[in-house]
C-alpha cells in the first residue's frame, strides 16, 4: 500500500493508500489512530491529498475520540524485595 501525510496546522496527518473496486472514495480511521484512504482504481493520485485534507478535521476528532478509549500503559518499576512470578 502506499503512503502519505499531509499538514494540518501543527501536526502532519499520515495515511495509508487502498485502492480497490469501489465506486467512490472512502476514509476510515482505525481504533489504533491508522487512517486509511480507500478509493477507486482510477482515482487520480493528486486528489488524495485533497480529499485528506477536506476532511482533516474530522480525522483528528476520530482520532482523539479512540485515543480516550485507548487503555494507559503504565511503565513496569521492579522494586527491590518485590514478588515476581516465574514460569
Amino acid at each position: 500500500a502506499l503512503h502519505g501525510e499531509v499538514a494540518y496546522g501543527a501536526r502532519r496527518i499520515e495515511y495509508a493508500i487502498n485502492r480497490g473496486e469501489r465506486s467512490r472514495a472512502r476514509l476510515v480511521v482505525s481504533p489504533h489512530g491508522v487512517v486509511e484512504v480507500r478509493v477507486p482504481v482510477d482515482y487520480p493520485d493528486v486528489k488524495i491529498p485533497e480529499l485528506v485534507k477536506s476532511r482533516s478535521s474530522w480525522i483528528v476528532k476520530q482520532q482523539a475520540y479512540f485515543e480516550r478509549y485507548r487503555p494507559r500503559e503504565l511503565p513496569r518499576r521492579y522494586v527491590s524485595g518485590e514478588s515476581l512470578r516465574y514460569l
